[in-house]
């Protein structure tokens, strides 16, 4: 995660052995304040490193607050040490650091009664009267309840006052969902965006959701603060859910399949206006395994995601920027072009170059249409890019 010149890179260190229970792992973290031209030294975060029954820390999420401090929370299982290797319940800690990572403070509870295999999303932002709020989301897991909740500090992570329910999906499940939440925060609040799953222990219940990827807007002082509506317009098996601001909107992410005859597996992306209106669908790539998204400047984001091809699989990116001058912009479906009613382009793995961050080739159009096309695309094949089961 960055602010201007800010960049944190966790790591899981080298496994340490935990007794009766195999090997436990610790939160490495090192922190750049240069853009991520040089880094620090790494610095191991949690400080129940001596107990060598407590190894689970991970999915962890990190953040550079307002004020500059780096700040990290993850999901840790403390509470079971030496009872099990991956907690039936998890909790967060979390923890901040002044001085650039040379040293860490000491944990802070967050929240209990998590679930113990699903990411955490961590944002911050400055209110205009000073006040730095820090939001976590993460997902419940009382009684196999696997339902999405939020925790708000005010005070910039030094304490957390506010632990709610976000929707009562009821979505019980005796396992690992392994699909967290996602959200945006600024000004006091944002937007939430989460799946349920199927759940056939109380399916016939009333007001039960069908399975899918929701959204929901919330403030920071009170939780969710609208009606939740389902995202599921033009894309199946809708899951994984991203967020991250675009301007003055949101975009907002899934991974998913094409309504057409082909079910390919795409990131889908599409623009949440500031009114509430949502634009298109926008589908990247073929067989996607994974994806991400992050902001970047006042009116840009970035995209990836992993596919195969060519017999491995491969990173590509795409760097997503809204044209100067339009308001109200919609995803187009169809080749690179623009029109009024069009301000973004699709991307085709056909324009993409097999090579690291190349330039896109230039389709057959008019110079004007290619001075307004917004998207622009590199690739970076990798060997193992899957996120994996255990935490990392």
């Amino acid at each position: 995660m960055t602010r201007p010149l800010g960049k944190i890179d966790l790591r899981r260190p080298t496994a340490r052995r935990a007794p009766r229970h195999g090997t436990g792992d610790d939160l490495g973290v090192r922190v750049s304040a240069d853009a991520g031209q040089t880094w620090g030294a790494m610095s191991l975060v949690n400080d129940d490193r001596t107990d060598p029954t407590s190894g689970y820390h991970g999915f962890a999420a990190a953040d550079v607050l307002p004020d500059g401090r780096p700040m990290v929370a993850w999901i840790d299982g403390r509470m079971s040490a030496g009872l099990e290797d991956e907690p039936a319940l998890a909790e967060i800690y979390a923890s901040t650091t002044s001085n650039g990572g040379a040293t860490w403070s000491a944990d802070t509870w967050v929240a209990g009664d998590v679930c113990a295999c699903c990411r955490i999303a961590l944002r911050s932002a400055q209110r205009a009267d000073g006040a730095i709020d820090v939001a976590i989301a993460y997902r419940g897991a009382t009684n196999d309840l696997r339902d999405p909740r939020v925790v708000v500090s005010h005070d910039g992570a030094r304490r957390f006052v506010l632990d709610t329910l976000i929707a009562v999906d009821r979505w019980k499940l005796p396992a690992c969902p392994s699909v967290g939440p996602s959200l945006t925060l600024e000004n006091g609040g944002g937007q939430y965006l989460w799946f349920t799953g199927e759940s056939p222990a109380d399916s016939l219940l009333p007001g039960r959701p069908v399975p899918g990827v929701y959204l929901v807007p919330w403030r920071a002082d009170v939780g969710a603060t609208g009606l939740k509506r389902e995202l599921a317009d033009s894309l199946a098996d809708a899951s994984h859910p991203m967020l991250a601001g675009l301007g003055r909107g949101t975009l907002v992410g899934a991974l998913g399949e094409t309504p057409d005859a082909s079910s390919r597996k795409v990131l889908a992306l599409r623009r949440l206006e500031p009114d509430g209106s949502l634009t298109r669908w926008l589908f990247l790539g073929s067989g996607v395994k994974s994806g991400a998204i992050a902001a970047f400047g006042a009116r840009g984001a970035w995209a990836a995601w992993c596919e195969p091809g060519d017999g491995q699989t491969r990173v590509r990116v795409a760097r997503l920027r809204r044209c100067p001058g339009t308001t109200a912009p919609t995803w187009s479906e169809s080749r690179p072009r623009c029109t009024r009613t069009r301000r973004f382009s699709r991307a085709a793995a056909t324009r993409i170059r097999p090579s690291c961050c190349a330039p896109a080739v230039r389709p057959p159009m008019c110079r004007r249409r290619w001075r307004r096309w917004t998207w622009r695309y590199g690739t970076a094949p990798v060997a193992s890019p899957e996120s994996p089961s255990r935490p990392s």
